[in-house]
C-alpha cells in the first residue's frame, strides 16, 4: 500500500474502484455452479479453490474496512468531515 499512490486520488475515484472490483467479484462468483466451487487450480505455485479465493477476497475487503475505520474515520471526525 505504501507505493499504491492512493493518497493522490480522490475519495470518489477510490470508491468507484471499490464498487467496480466488488461488482466484478460478485458477478464472477455468482456464475459458478456447485461443481466449480470445489475445483482446484494452482495460484503462484499453491493449490487453490474458488471457495478459498472467495474467502480470501472477503477477508481482504474486511481488512480494508478496518483500516478505514481505524485510520481515516477518526481523522475525518476530528477535521469535521
Amino acid at each position: 500500500a505504501q507505493h499504491a499512490g492512493s493518497e493522490t486520488r480522490s475519495l470518489a475515484a477510490l470508491l468507484a474502484d471499490y464498487v467496480a472490483v466488488r461488482t466484478a467479484s460478485v458477478s464472477l462468483f455468482s456464475g459458478f455452479d456447485a461443481a466449480a466451487w470445489g475445483r482446484l487450480g494452482t495460484v503462484n505455485g499453491y493449490a487453490a479453490s474458488p471457495r478459498g479465493l472467495a474467502f480470501h477476497i472477503v477477508g481482504h475487503e474486511l481488512h480494508h474496512h478496518r483500516v478505514l475505520q481505524t485510520r481515516y474515520v477518526p481523522m475525518w471526525t476530528r477535521e469535521g468531515g
